[in-house]
């Protein structure tokens, strides 16, 4: 149900609708199972999605754990990760080809254009971190 409220969330954003109905729903929830919950989910799809594609969702996701982070704002970030790595898309890649990347595309640059300067140097550090972790570290040979 959790899921399913943040998603509804991120829709209405998008449209303009009210949402501080759906935001007060929310507003006692144990926020550290959730991201648990759903880095189980980011791993999986960082299996797919490769060491590029994983870093966005990984930003969001350690973004999404500021403490001043409002309910709303961490509704959003988490409604947009759950309709990428989570659900169906409604636009699926398999059938569209690079065309059902849109859908994908659209949340996330809505959310980074919402919260970028929540996107601070610690995340980003925890990001590498984790990219390093998963995929190995990256380097590049420099010659004199």
């Amino acid at each position: 149900m959790f899921t399913i409220i943040c998603i509804t969330l991120f829709t209405y954003t998008l449209l303009g609708k009210p949402t501080q109905h759906l935001v007060a729903r929310l507003a006692d929830i144990n926020w550290s199972e959730k991201w648990d919950n759903l880095m189980a989910k980011i791993r999986v799809y960082a299996d797919k999605a490769g060491r590029v594609a994983i870093k966005p969702i990984l930003t969001f996701y350690y973004a999404m754990q500021d403490e001043e982070l409002s309910t709303l704002d961490r509704c959003l970030i988490y409604g947009a990760l759950a309709y990428v790595v989570i659900l169906s898309d409604f636009l699926p890649a398999r059938v569209l080809g690079w065309l059902g990347l849109i859908d994908d595309a659209a949340a996330l640059t809505f959310i980074y254009n919402k919260l970028e300067d929540k996107v601070t140097p610690n995340v980003q550090r925890r990001v590498q971190d984790t990219v390093d972790e998963w995929f190995g570290v990256e380097y590049e040979v420099i010659e004199a």
